[in-house]
Parts: structure tokens; sequence; C-alpha cells
């Protein structure tokens, strides 16, 4: 996890409602989200149980699906 002194003011307040925001994904984060996203289909859902925005779900989406994020 970064700390305290590398985060901006904008991502202080981001990590007050999404604790993993702007972090890098681990390994076992990408699986989780590849399971959890083939389950529910739901971006609220995995945002919630990532810890991280919708933005970064919707790019790690992406990211997946393109086969570029492993």
């Amino acid at each position: 996890k970064k700390s305290f002194n590398q985060l901006t003011p904008q991502i202080i307040e981001m990590r007050k409602s999404h604790s993993r925001a702007y972090e890098d994904w681990t390994e076992r984060e990408k699986v989780i989200l590849k399971e959890a996203w083939e389950l529910t289909n739901n971006k609220s859902k995995v945002s919630h149980l990532l810890k991280r925005n919708r933005g970064a779900i919707s790019s790690a989406l992406r990211k997946l699906e393109r086969n570029i994020f492993w």
C-alpha cells in the first residue's frame, strides 16, 4: 500500500469511500475481479467487493478483455 505522503488530497478523499483506490492490483484481486464479474455482471457489487470505484473496475475489465491485465 502506498504511504500517506505519496497520496494527493484527491486520493485521500477517494479512499474515504474506496480504500483500495489508486493502488496497484494484486494477482489475487485480478482473480477475484474475473470471478466476481463472471458471477454477477454487476460493477457496483464488484466495486464494493474490491473496495475500488466503478471507473477502476471498468478499466480493469477492459484490460482483462484485451488480455493485457496480466
